[in-house]
């Protein structure tokens, strides 16, 4: 019986560590849910693929926002990356989309703005993160850059962009 009950811990606690998908530290559901709540009720797609840009971390207005511990735990987050796409069923309110399924019209554009992430990196207290976001509107629009946010009463509020760029 001892032996039953240390080998059914071990099964849970393997699958409990493998079901993250895009971050040995941080939880799909709260990615997900903070990527939810930063897209908001934009009517817009999601790219599949997702942004990654390992210099990210490499500006100064981190260290307004962000302490020198928080630093580090988001270092250790952009290590711990994990998926290089986002799964289905993923956005409770959003439509994953891959670069092949967004069809362009006769002016270059699609039916409707492709926005694509990278994986959120947080705060040690999870009330700040870091997240690029791109947008794709036709072969000679779009653009994106990287945000700030912080959680105040459950919702996300951006405190800055750096990084920003254009086509």
């Amino acid at each position: 019986m001892k032996y039953f009950i240390i080998t059914i811990t071990c099964v849970f606690f393997c699958c409990t560590v493998s079901a993250q998908t895009y971050s040995k530290l941080i939880k799909d559901t709260d990615i997900a849910s903070t990527l939810d709540d930063i897209i908001g009720t934009r009517d817009v797609l999601v790219n599949t693929r997702i942004f990654v840009d390992k210099k990210v971390l490499q500006s100064d207005s981190l260290s307004k926002y962000f302490s020198k511990a928080d630093i580090a735990f988001l270092n250790q987050q952009l290590l711990a990356f994990k998926s290089a796409t986002w799964k289905y069923p993923l956005f409770k309110r959003h439509t994953l989309v891959n670069d092949n399924e967004v069809k362009l019209d006769d002016a270059n554009r699609p039916p409707k703005i492709v926005d694509s992430f990278s994986v959120p990196l947080f705060s040690i207290d999870m009330k700040r993160i870091v997240v690029i976001k791109a947008f794709f509107c036709g072969l000679v629009c779009g653009g994106g850059a990287s945000y700030i946010y912080e959680n105040k009463n459950d919702k996300w509020i951006m405190l800055s962009e750096y990084k920003v760029w254009a086509e």
